[in-house]
């Protein structure tokens, strides 16, 4: 009798024992598939931002310049520039044509004419993407834009001209465009390169298809 006690306390001890260990590891198994986890989703978001961070530098690369502007008077002729070049007219209607003189454009009021490239000193294609002016007077995007379809790595545009009735003011290219990833981008001058905001993402695609207002 004392014998048979003695083995079925054995048994519990071993038994509770093994219940023990088997909740140990369960606890260990636990934490261990926690960490799994938990580097699972640090290595995630570190190979986002690695992602993140290689497609903006690549985005830091593409900008805008002003190669110069000239100002018109009202009924000034206006030469049609030699080589090739995207010309419109933004802010206003403001140039003209006489079928007398099919190369040269006529101003129809005061206006000024910004001259602009952008250059594409990626690795990677851009496009499509569009230029517009940012009147540094008024503080303000004007309204109008021309765009093209893509700029090959390590290339430019064509010059873009742009004529606007704005004869006070000062600009400074306001460019947006597509990466070879997908995402969308603007800049201004040689500011920062910014995520383009989605209200102009839902006007650019119809944009960026431009080429020139005028002809």
């Amino acid at each position: 009798m004392l014998a048979g006690s003695v083995a079925d306390w054995a048994m519990v001890v071993v038994t509770l024992g093994a219940v023990v260990v088997a909740g140990i590891a369960l606890g260990f198994s636990r934490k261990a598939n926690e960490a799994s986890s938990e580097a699972n989703r640090i290595a995630q978001a570190v190979y986002a931002e690695d992602v993140r961070a290689r497609n903006e530098a690549q985005a830091r690369l593409v900008y805008a310049s002003v190669l110069g502007g000239a100002i018109y008077r009202k009924g000034d002729p206006i030469s049609r520039r030699d080589g090739e070049y995207s010309m419109t007219q933004v802010g206003g209607n403001v140039l003209g044509s006489d079928p007398d003189r099919p190369h040269e454009y006529i101003a129809l009021e005061d206006m000024q004419i910004i001259d602009i490239e952008i250059i594409n000193g990626s690795t990677e294609v851009i496009g499509a993407f569009q230029t517009q002016l940012y009147d540094l007077r008024k503080q303000a995007i004007v309204p109008g834009s021309i765009g093209s379809e893509f700029i090959r790595p390590g290339e430019k545009t064509t010059r873009i001209c742009i004529a606007t009735p704005e004869i006070e003011s000062h600009f400074l290219p306001e460019i947006s465009f597509r990466d070879s990833a997908g995402l969308f981008w603007s800049r201004r001058g040689y500011e920062p390169v910014h995520p383009l905001d989605p209200e102009r993402r839902k006007i650019f695609d119809d944009l960026a298809r431009l080429r020139g207002g005028v002809s």
